[in-house]
């Protein structure tokens, strides 16, 4: 009687190297995707045999060690975790060169040849969604008869390079749940001391195709929805199993009608379980009513703390150019008033120095998004090139003559120690056709200096209140803090060092400043606008930052033949002051101040863009 040996199960290691924010973790959503679909549709699931994913660094000797025992190692690569994911292939490679290699995610290239010719220990790229590809390259293990397969590119024991696309998935009630599969059980069984976050989708698809973003460009346009049905139950599961956040990957969450539906349901979930607490969304660019719909419940509801309107720009040059001139600005503009109408908190992000703006038109778009009403937080981040958005595509490049320089992509809020082993790094635009080098430095200083001084409230009531009872533009006003006097030697150390740091960024620096954080204890990687906010806290010379800035303020009002009541600016600055004191300064002695003018009321009155009346009497504030 003959006995039949059993067959050994196909290895299979994933890395996806996500982010941690804070205290929180992400789970590796785009690794454990894979993992459910085998589990789902492979002919014999029990051939497979999945090692735990590795979702975070520890150091390429003990995930090298991790991954001994795999045949096949998938990497989802994104700009975070690139190098460090080549690194760990190439070790793994070496100490088994019979293993797969297998490189999915937005950083690979659309055509990977140059990619595969640099980087030979990559045997194989996956293009598009990976589920259905990625489960044929394990079917037809060992066999490396790839050609077959669509939505892989190789290079052949020719040399010759090989690819071929696969069409998008357009039902994705076959796209198996990780969540409701049990794939993340192991993991956080694993981890219980992690506060888990994740990404979630409810559809995938842009109808946009912004020049920046590989969002558009990597879905084709076309939106495919996840059944409503299995939102739903896995809402159940972020409640069961603790997740504090959901970060949406939908390109556009409010899009779609049944959005304020699922928005309403994990409302309803959060409120019966406390879990998740936090629901971050990417906004749709125009459905007007429905986003702001949506908006209001997650604030209401704690889930979110401002409504995020994405301008990125509103210059119709570098609209047109970036290939966003498609969405409606006036949507923006009435969103913003309807949630100041309602008491919501917003937050608007632009992007410094896109092809098509300028110096001018940059200083002048800032000033204008916070006339129209953004007093919460406007945020201006740099461009970066992403290898797949049409941006980096090399006609786009050379038509706009694009400019660059590669810097280190550091984790904010992270000693430095723990970017040691592998560095990872991402192209800045600072250039253009219409943009200089220097040009770049200067709308780089003007967007940390509006941030410095306005939005952390250390001088917005003074600003605000210059604007609406002098009638000067915010432009000016901002633009009356470069280049002072070095006799104000806060305020221009200030622009000294903003000025050295772009310096120091076009010759490839880090665009973070290493600080102490708030605790104080341990110095970490911040924004280099939130390093000078903390610095200038704990100076002992805060009070000169006022008086500095009353000089500054009272000659701008000279120069522009304008004048405020006597006395009115100084209560200004002094309750600016007492404000940035008491934030900077949580638990501190409490103070007080008493003004002659309804200083308070009127700044009111300015952030709901009423004419304020001017009254005298007398006013505490503490």
């Amino acid at each position: 009687m003959s006995q039949t040996t059993p067959t050994l199960p196909v290895t299979i290691g994933l890395v996806q190297l996500s982010e941690s924010i804070e205290w929180l973790q992400f789970l590796p959503y785009s690794a454990g995707l894979l993992e459910a679909y085998v589990k789902a549709y492979a002919s014999e699931p029990r051939r497979y045999l999945f090692l735990m994913h590795i979702f975070r660094r520890a150091g390429l000797a003990h995930d090298l060690q991790a991954l001994s025992l795999a045949q096949i190692v998938g990497f989802s690569v994104s700009i975070w975790n690139i190098e460090y994911s080549l690194a760990l292939a190439q070790a793994i490679k070496q100490k088994n060169p019979a293993s797969v290699i297998i490189f999915g995610g937005p950083q690979v290239p659309n055509h990977a040849e140059a990619f595969l010719r640099q980087y030979p220990f990559v045997d194989l790229c996956c293009h598009g969604e990976g589920e259905q590809t990625f489960l044929e390259v394990l079917e037809a293990f060992p066999s490396q008869d790839w050609q077959q397969i669509e939505g892989l590119s190789f290079l052949d024991l020719d040399g010759e390079y090989y690819q071929s696309n696969r069409a998008r998935q357009k039902d994705l009630t076959r796209s198996a749940s990780p969540f409701l599969a049990g794939v993340f059980e192991p993991l956080m069984l694993s981890y219980p001391e992690i506060k888990w976050m994740s990404i979630w989708e409810t559809n995938r698809g842009c109808p946009f195709s912004c020049a920046f973003c590989d969002w558009g460009s990597a879905t084709q346009s076309k939106v495919h929805r996840f059944p409503i049905a299995r939102l739903l139950k896995e809402m159940q599961w972020f409640a069961q199993n603790k997740i504090y956040e959901l970060f949406s990957s939908d390109a556009n969450f409010g899009l779609l009608p049944r959005d304020l539906e699922i928005t309403d349901a994990l409302i309803q979930v959060k409120q019966k379980t406390g879990f998740p607490q936090v629901f971050t969304t990417q906004s749709t660019k125009n459905a007007t009513d429905r986003a702001f719909e949506i908006q209001t419940r997650l604030y209401r509801s704690g889930m979110s703390s401002a409504a995020t309107l994405a301008l990125q720009t509103v210059t119709p040059a570098a609209l047109t150019a970036v290939k966003r001139d498609n969405i409606d600005l006036a949507s923006f503009q009435e969103l913003q008033q309807r949630f100041r109408d309602e008491g919501v908190r917003t937050y608007t992000d632009v992007m410094v120095g896109l092809p098509g703006e300028n110096w001018p038109s940059f200083s002048r778009s800032m000033g204008r998004i916070i006339e129209q009403g953004q007093h919460h937080e406007l945020r201006a981040w740099n461009t970066y090139l992403l290898p797949n958005a049409p941006m980096a595509d090399p006609a786009y490049r050379q038509a706009y003559q694009l400019d660059t320089v590669w810097i280190p992509y550091l984790r904010p809020y992270t000693a430095p120690d723990l970017q040691a082993e592998i560095e990872e790094r991402q192209e800045l635009l600072v250039g253009h056709r219409e943009m200089s080098r220097a040009d770049w430095a200067l709308m780089r200083r003007f967007g940390w200096m509006t941030q410095i001084l306005y939005f952390s409230k250390a001088l917005q009531i003074a600003i605000l209140l210059i604007h609406r009872l002098a009638e000067i533009s915010i432009e000016k006003i901002m633009l009356s803090f470069f280049d002072v006097s070095d006799q104000l030697t806060l305020l221009s150390g200030i622009n000294h060092f903003l000025s050295q740091k772009t310096t120091e960024i076009l010759t490839g620096a880090t665009d973070y400043c290493l600080g102490l954080g708030i605790g104080g204890s341990e110095s970490v990687w911040m924004e280099v606008h939130y390093f000078v906010i903390l610095e200038l806290s704990r100076s002992p010379r805060l009070d000169s930052l006022y008086a500095e800035s009353a000089e500054v303020l009272e000659q701008l009002l000279l120069s522009e033949q304008k004048h405020l009541p006597e006395g009115l600016l100084a209560e200004a600055l002094a309750l600016d002051q007492l404000i940035f004191y008491r934030q900077t300064h949580a638990g501190s002695q409490a103070h007080q101040i008493s003004t002659k003018y309804n200083i308070w009321e009127l700044y009111q009155q300015a952030l709901r863009a009423d004419t304020g009346l001017i009254k005298q009497g007398n006013w505490i504030y503490q």
